[in-house]
């Protein structure tokens, strides 16, 4: 038996998975939403068996499906695949989905991926659940060299998924949110927000890796050391490369910065990083998406109209030049959980 205070956060290792709601597209949506589409799609599957022998079954779905994609004005193939996904991808395929197996971290992985896919893209993006706007960067700007791309998320809907916690050691067996194990699903939750994304130039940090190779390498040694013998660094989907701890300690300082100047609360503030060296991509969006009303009124993606982000970005870089911890800070090996921070 170990003896823990009763408000020890090793009490309770959520197991968390996540991802912006890209989906966004309101026509598909609705059609979904449709009764006569349910409707259809119900009385072909309870006849699926038969199709074969009657395929005048199927085409007179896709006849009610063909008027409804009118009515939404939409494209009738893109309607037809839809349909057709409902219809084939049962309750088979989505049982084997949800396995004991199926590896989250890679999902996880996967989705930040698609997210910094479509943040990354040159245009506006207006749909049902990411409304986006490209923030230009004047060429006189001392931040142009350093930042690829600037965005404003006017909009962001974020869901949040438990899968399962574990007790005392972060590593030890997980506990699946469903005790009995008899469920397909897990407890979620869907909340909206807004942010900043902003993407770094990566030739700027292919050159700063490379004029600091030696110096990264004995700053990084301890950190290194402490991610490959306990797996909560990559549990936390964080890594000990120095591209990933450049970006994670830029947002951290950023985010700190922002609270300061605009008034919220940084535990208001979240971050997801985006790090593949592989295709040269390398971002940080900070939003906030919660419950409550703090940050959903316009004022953090206010701030990522080039005149204050500029003062903000920079303030946040001369903040970090010292620490009001010094010289603990600076001498200390590692802090944090696991010794996984400098």
């Amino acid at each position: 038996l170990k003896i823990q205070p009763r408000g020890s956060s090793a009490i309770h290792f959520p197991k968390l998975i996540s991802a912006l709601d890209l989906s966004g597209d309101d026509a598909i949506t609705s059609i979904r939403d449709h009764p006569i589409y349910d409707s259809a799609l119900q009385g072909v599957i309870v006849v699926k068996e038969l199709l074969d022998q009657h395929p005048g079954i199927l085409d007179n779905a896709h006849g009610q499906l063909k008027k409804m994609a009118e009515e939404y004005g939409i494209d009738f193939n893109t309607a037809k695949a839809t349909f057709d996904e409902d219809l084939y991808g049962g309750e088979e395929e989505s049982a084997s989905r949800i396995t004991e197996e199926y590896n989250l971290e890679s999902l996880q992985l996967e989705i930040i991926g698609q997210e910094f896919h479509l943040l990354a893209k040159s245009a506006d993006m207006d749909k049902q659940n990411l409304r986006t706007t490209i923030v230009d960067i004047r060429q006189d700007s001392i931040i142009k060299p350093y930042i690829k791309k600037l965005v404003r998320i006017e909009r962001v809907a974020e869901v949040r998924a438990f899968t399962g916690f574990s007790r005392i050691d972060s590593s030890k067996t997980e506990i699946q949110a469903d005790l009995d194990g008899g469920l397909d699903w897990v407890p979620g939750v869907k909340v909206f927000g807004e942010g900043i994304f902003f993407q770094i130039d990566p030739e700027k940090l292919e050159l700063w890796k490379q004029e600091n190779a030696l110096e990264l390498s004995n700053r990084l040694k301890a950190v290194r050391f402490a991610y490959n013998h306990h797996p909560l660094g990559e549990r936390l989907k964080s890594s000990s490369e120095p591209d990933f701890v450049l970006l994670h300690t830029l947002s951290h300082i950023f985010i700190s910065q922002l609270a300061f100047e605009a008034g919220y609360s940084a535990n208001a503030l979240r971050e997801r990083i985006y790090a593949f060296p592989e295709v040269s991509g390398y971002g940080i969006l900070v939003y906030t998406a919660e419950s409550d009303s703090e940050g959903s009124l316009g004022g953090l993606q206010e701030l990522g109209k080039i005149d204050k982000f500029e003062k903000i970005f920079i303030k946040s870089i001369n903040s970090s030049s010292w620490c009001s911890s010094d010289p603990v800070c600076r001498e200390s090996e590692g802090v944090g959980v696991q010794a996984l921070n400098r």
